[in-house]
């Protein structure tokens, strides 16, 4: 990048704020069936990796740049969860929650030069045991180290979320284990959290969205304030904590999320 032009003024330069522009327009500022917002309710935006990959968990970083410089252009403003709950009807129409799942070092090369660039907090759902690892996708993708997590944390844009310790598996997970083991891995990830950072959290995600009653039961007994889940919809911020009975459901966002789906997605 040229020095001396800024991350936004490089991405007017390159045409994406003029996209951001034909989105809207497309979109007329209707609000489309399954996208319906009310006054009380904002979205909870899910990321994953952010890399040239083409699959359900990753999105192109020309694709996520357009993504925040569209929130940035259009006055929203990315809060963490525990602001959510004190915004007023107004401010909540341009708010968003920003979630990443899983930790992947693209988070740190990509995702957090915009944050800093736009004042978005973010929350990282960390997988304990793949901390400074890889995860096994594709042909195996790198995660966040805990010296990158600890830098991180200095920022004040980024909470850190539980996204299990060992129990990020699709056939052994939450829903498949006593609720003494399941309680044991939450122990251990808050544990594990406190001593790499000297923070802790009450914030989680299940990992593939797999959670019942007993699970969430689970969780509130060890702390966990702000739950999140898969299914989509929105955030009830002001409904409690939970953002109601079954915790904060989420939009998947990933290379297929265009500019015209992401502003139906966000309710303009």
């Amino acid at each position: 990048m040229k020095k001396g032009v800024s991350r936004r003024n490089f991405l007017k330069m390159s045409g994406t704020a003029v996209a951001a522009a034909f989105a809207l327009q497309a979109c007329g500022g209707m609000r489309v069936g399954e996208y319906t917002l009310g006054d009380r309710r904002l979205p909870v935006l899910m990321y994953h990796d952010i890399s040239l990959a083409r699959d359900d968990y990753t999105i192109t970083p020309s694709l996520f740049a357009a993504h925040m410089e569209f929130l940035y252009s259009n006055g929203f403003t990315a809060v963490s969860f525990s602001e959510a709950a004190s915004l007023t009807d107004a401010e909540l129409r341009r708010a968003v929650i920003i979630t990443f799942d899983d930790g992947y070092a693209s988070f740190i090369d990509f995702a957090y030069s915009y944050l800093s660039q736009y004042g978005f907090k973010a929350t990282i759902n960390i997988i304990g045991e793949k901390v400074g690892s890889y995860i096994e996708l594709n042909t195996g993708r790198p995660t966040l180290s805990w010296d990158e997590y600890r830098y991180l944390s200095e920022s004040g844009l980024v909470d850190f979320g539980c996204h299990m310790y060992h129990l990020h598996n699709f056939m052994r997970n939450a829903t498949t284990v006593s609720s003494t083991e399941l309680g044991k891995d939450l122990k251990l990830f808050l544990s594990t959290l406190r001593k790499e950072t000297g923070k802790g959290t009450d914030i989680l995600a299940w990992p593939f969205g797999f959670y019942n009653n007993k699970t969430v039961e689970v969780a509130k007994a060890h702390g966990f304030k702000y739950i999140m889940n898969s299914n989509r919809g929105y955030y009830e911020a002001k409904k409690g904590s939970n953002g109601g009975s079954d915790g904060a459901p989420r939009h998947n966002l990933n290379q297929n999320t265009g500019l015209v789906r992401y502003a139906r997605i966000l309710g303009i």
